[in-house]
């Protein structure tokens, strides 16, 4: 079951992606029109969706379980952030992209293919404690993430650390522990516009490989390093690092499993908005995203 869920993410993505191509060489999108079709997704769509999470979450989750939950995420990702400071730098000759590699090994595409693998894993429970885990990356995805991407010498901006994306990633726990509910529509309209995310960041991705000379696609040993990073070197190194402290089996499960998704489709919307190395982000994104069809049906073999 899980590995037909990851098959079939899998084959949208890349059925998205390509139309994108197609767009692209057709002339339908274009560089610039990228740009605009990126703030769109960064400063709309993509908050929309981490609100969107707070309409379904079951009940009983208080601010203890929270805590619990951010903790592993925050070690999670601390792990994975040695591994990501570390493997660009046994790279040769790559100094000067060394920050987009970085970010692709150290997030991962939690939205579109790891919810969808934790709830046939664990049932649809679990994607709340997923969007809760996933609140760390979201911040620091739009912080030090945008630093690792941008051209060196770049200062983090305030209205960067107050993107819509962070702001949405901070208030999404606070609404659900407020002693007051919002109106379901609001939850419903976040939902009906987090929904474009995905599929709007992939033909983004699509149209960034359309403007590449297929020759060019995949000759790049760096990708390939970048890929068995983040792909089977994170997830381990995850794994053995929490098992000792979380006895929460469901929970550990999340960590690995989101461990193990492949590089984060918001690297390509980051580089195209600050000027970072679009071609290799997007590359090193469809690259783990095919590479995953085998590697993920690994790593749940070491589910608790």
């Amino acid at each position: 079951m899980e590995t037909t869920v990851i098959y079939q993410q899998i084959l949208i993505l890349f059925c998205v992606a390509g139309v994108g191509v197609f767009l692209r060489r057709r002339g339908v999108m274009t560089e610039s029109g990228n740009q605009s079709l990126s703030k769109l997704v960064l400063y709309v769509t993509l908050p929309a969706m981490i609100l969107a999470s707070v309409g379904s979450v079951p009940a009983g989750l208080g601010a203890g379980d929270i805590l619990l939950i951010l903790a592993a995420a925050a070690a999670s990702y601390l792990v994975m952030g040695v591994i990501a400071l570390a493997v660009p730098r046994l790279l040769p000759g790559e100094k000067e992209n060394r920050g987009v590699l970085e970010f692709l090994i150290l997030f991962a595409n939690v939205g579109f293919m790891g919810f969808p693998v934790l709830s046939a894993v664990y049932g649809a429970e679990v994607v709340f404690t997923a969007a809760i885990f996933n609140l760390p990356m979201n911040i620091l995805c739009f912080t030090v993430g945008v630093l690792m991407i941008a051209p060196k010498g770049t200062k983090l901006q305030a209205k960067a650390i107050l993107s819509p994306a962070i702001v949405a990633s901070v208030a999404a726990p606070l609404l659900y522990l407020a002693p007051f509910s919002l109106p379901e529509l609001f939850y419903d309209g976040c939902s009906l516009l987090g929904d474009a995310t995905v599929p709007l960041a992939m033909l983004l991705i699509g149209s960034s490989l359309g403007g590449i000379p297929l020759r060019k696609l995949w000759n790049e040993p760096k990708l390939y390093a970048v890929a068995f990073s983040r792909l089977l070197i994170c997830p381990a190194a995850v794994w053995f690092a929490l098992r000792c402290f979380i006895s929460d089996p469901m929970l550990l499960g999340t960590a690995l499993i989101l461990a193990a998704m492949p590089s984060a489709t918001n690297a390509t919307l980051l580089c195209i908005e600050y000027g970072g190395d679009e071609a290799t982000a997007s590359r090193t994104v469809c690259l783990t995203t095919l590479f995953s069809a085998v590697t993920i049906p690994l790593i749940l073999l070491f589910l608790p």
